[in-house]
């Protein structure tokens, strides 16, 4: 499915939805529709949201596919991207 207010779909009518809701969303749809286990394929907002339902739901996923791996950068590796070493 495309994520709330991405792709074809609309925006939700419910203001305060985020990835954590998104990713509990998709997990009640893919119950609805027979799976009791799945696997997850994302990226740019889908990664952050796959992400969550792998680790809500590790007894659902299968498997997590990501096309976009978001590292936590410190304000350190933003200085030494900015400046150099």
């Amino acid at each position: 499915p495309s994520l709330p207010g991405y792709g074809y779909s609309e925006a939700t009518v419910r203001p305060g939805m985020n990835t954590g809701q998104m990713a509990r969303i998709f997990h009640i749809l893919m119950q609805r529709l027979g799976h009791s286990t799945y696997v997850v394929c994302g990226g740019d907002w889908g990664a952050i949201v796959g992400t969550l339902m792998a680790q809500l739901y590790p007894s659902h996923v299968r498997g997590l596919l990501l096309t976009m791996v978001m590292p936590k950068i410190t304000p350190r590796h933003v200085l030494q991207l900015v400046l150099g070493h």
